[in-house]
């Protein structure tokens, strides 16, 4: 599970987070939304170790996220798609990315031919990375954040560049995937219709403080 209280964070003058307090359980998805330059983005970094607050706590799964972090229980997927190598498949990324919990390159291709087919990137797992648009390259990367063994699974705009008319089906198979894997997740939309109708709860960040918004409010 997610857990922050009290979470504070600055950068010079500028007072991005104040007392944030944000709890995402076992299992569940949670939403946040808020408007352009809210804080959303550091608000997940804080989240993932990867910047640390001036005062409060964060906890995933019971640990500092930095900690988390090095021990493979936070995985991210965002508008950039995430690093690929470039000269290799998209379905060699993939299973690259497998081995790092271990997992057996016959197990892990399985998974991920299944996983592709339920985000539509089954075409494209023979194709290189550098030939791939940034939409299949964020397919991808939910693919690779499905099935890694992460406790926590930070999500900043994942379908973005995805067009329109497959991105419905696309968000709909990453909220029920991420339910049947039981993990924790924290899900940053500008399109709080689209994504509210998914998550167990949604929260709005604004004047760097967190508020909980009813799911049907927010849609």
């Amino acid at each position: 599970m997610l857990e922050l209280r009290g979470v504070h964070k600055a950068f010079g003058r500028h007072c991005v987070l104040r007392g944030v307090d944000l709890e995402v359980p076992r299992g569940e998805v949670a939403g946040l939304g808020g408007p352009n330059a809210a804080g959303k983005s550091t608000l997940l970094r804080v989240c993932a170790g990867l910047v640390s607050p001036d005062r409060g706590i964060v906890r995933v799964a019971g640990r500092a996220p930095q900690d988390a972090r090095r021990r493979g229980l936070i995985a991210w997927s965002g508008e950039a798609g995430g690093r690929f190598q470039r000269r290799l498949s998209v379905l060699a990324n993939l299973i690259y990315a497998a081995s790092w919990s271990g997992t057996p390159r016959r197990t892990a291709e399985r998974e991920i031919r299944r996983l592709a087919e339920r985000f539509g990137l089954t075409e494209e797992l023979t194709r290189r990375a550098d030939a791939c648009s940034l939409g299949t390259l964020q397919r991808a990367a939910l693919v690779r954040v499905v099935q890694s063994e992460a406790a926590l699974v930070l999500l900043d705009e994942p379908v973005s560049s995805i067009d329109p008319e497959s991105s419905e089906p696309v968000r709909r198979a990453l909220a029920e995937e991420l339910r049947r894997r039981g993990c924790s997740a924290l899900w940053v939309s500008h399109r709080p219709h689209e994504i509210a109708p998914l998550c167990n709860a949604w929260f709005g960040l604004d004047a760097g403080a967190v508020a909980p918004i009813p799911t049907d409010r927010a849609a």
